[in-house]
């Protein structure tokens, strides 16, 4: 069924941001090869009570929060930053008319809703999409209004979607950011920059893939090798008694994970079918993370090694349904 994707970005500190998230990658030619020109940018969150999910973040998992936005979309949000310029979005409808998409997937469940990819050209990458004969929507500008500014507002960042679901659950947008017009924004509101609430307790320096359950592994795979990604070899995740593939982009991976054998992809799917399921973070120190989730776990989580090394998982009753795995960088797989 055709719809519009209701966005979460539009705030000006996302604006900012983007002088640093923007310059390391440049344009890229959007052939059938799209994947190859994209890059982790975020991942989001739908819950039912934001106030209650920030604490369990910030008090309970040692997640330094940037702040809370009311959002023209009909959403309330909270972004938690990575020096890296990555961030996971948590969301929640003030406006239920102007949010239809996100209430009536609340009315279902909470947890992981959407994840972003980064281009260097939206309108090369609908110009592409199109192509393949995709309904698409976009590239949709985004302006950003300053209270009190006269001059008509400059677009920041362009967002293209999918009308019509082509990966499973249709969690997917790419988005692409205007640096010009964010190198002024910065200029004149460095104080505004979210980079600046990017240290946590917890040592998180980034996004380093985001999870998607799937029913048909074989089919999700083919969605996104349509749209130009590579998948790995098929693997087993035995924490999560799974099966799956690695999805590359420039920066950060998508794991496809599917299970009937029961453990958590397999409820995750039983009780939700498919969509995000988790993410797994970067942290500069594992022994850090683990005494910062041990405020609400009563006890140093135990550690498992996985596909990218030695790391921790923080189950989603804890994180209003999103499960978190930190891993610290060059550690033993």
């Amino acid at each position: 069924m055709s719809r519009r994707k209701t966005f979460t970005v539009g705030s000006l500190a996302l604006a900012l941001v983007a002088l640093w998230a923007g310059c390391w990658m440049g344009g890229s030619e959007e052939s059938r090869s799209l994947g190859q020109g994209t890059a982790l940018d975020h991942v989001g969150l739908a819950v039912r009570n934001l106030d209650n999910v920030e604490r369990l973040f910030t008090t309970g998992l040692g997640f330094t929060s940037a702040g809370r936005n009311r959002l023209p979309n009909g959403l309330d949000n909270v972004t938690i930053w990575f020096p890296d310029t990555t961030y996971l979005e948590i969301v929640t409808p003030y406006d239920a008319q102007k949010a239809p998409e996100i209430t009536s997937f609340l009315q279902r469940t909470e947890g992981g809703r959407f994840f972003a990819l980064k281009v260097g050209s939206a309108q090369a990458a609908a110009d592409s999409l199109r192509s393949w004969n995709l309904q698409i929507d976009g590239p949709q500008s985004m302006p950003v209004t300053l209270e009190g500014a006269d001059e008509t507002p400059p677009e920041m960042f362009w967002l293209v979607s999918f009308r019509e679901a082509v990966v499973p659950s249709d969690p997917l947008f790419f988005i692409q950011y205007n640096q010009a017009a964010l190198d002024q924004l910065n200029l004149e509101h460095p104080e505004l920059n979210p980079l600046r609430s990017a240290s946590h307790a917890n040592t998180a320096t980034g996004l380093r893939s985001v999870w998607m359950a799937v029913t048909n592994l074989g089919s999700a795979v083919a969605s996104l090798e349509s749209l130009g990604f590579t998948a790995d070899t098929l693997m087993s995740f035995p924490s999560l008694r799974a099966q799956g593939r690695v999805v590359r982009t420039q920066r950060g991976d998508i794991l496809l994970l599917t299970s009937s054998e029961g453990g958590p992809v397999a409820g995750f799917l039983r009780e939700r079918g498919d969509g995000v399921m988790g993410v797994t973070l970067r942290v500069r120190d594992l022994a850090q993370a683990r005494a910062a989730i041990s405020r609400v776990t009563r006890q140093p989580p135990p550690v498992s090694t996985g596909i990218y090394g030695a790391g921790v998982a923080v189950s989603p009753e804890l994180t209003g349904g999103l499960w978190i795995e930190l891993v610290q960088p060059g550690s033993p797989p």
